[in-house]
């Protein structure tokens, strides 16, 4: 007998993913390789990405506002978490390719 199954998005195959997986530990060389990759990335983004502890955007269209203006405030309270990333700098330069990538 077959039943009928609603198919299953990769985003909810993510999610389930972030939310029920295990930590892991990377080598020091995935670290060093993974730094390097989010440097190269971060300078080709063409903005001028600045911290801020009192600038936040409300939505979406003002932070594509100031990318059309080269521009991309970033959260120094989200980007310097020394809990997630090796180097405080990797959290800034990996949210200005996030915000960025919208």
């Amino acid at each position: 007998m077959l039943t009928s199954c609603k198919p299953v998005s990769k985003v909810e195959t993510l999610a389930k993913l972030y939310l029920e997986g295990k930590s892991i530990q990377l080598s020091d060389y995935s670290q060093t390789e993974l730094g390097d990759w989010l440097m190269q990335q971060f300078r080709q983004t063409p903005v001028n990405a600045e911290f801020t502890d009192e600038q936040q955007y409300q939505n979406l269209s003002e932070i594509f506002a100031d990318i059309a203006q080269d521009h991309l405030w970033v959260s120094a309270e989200e980007s310097c978490d020394a809990s997630i990333y090796a180097n405080p700098f990797y959290g800034f330069a990996f949210l200005v390719m996030h915000d960025y990538d919208l």
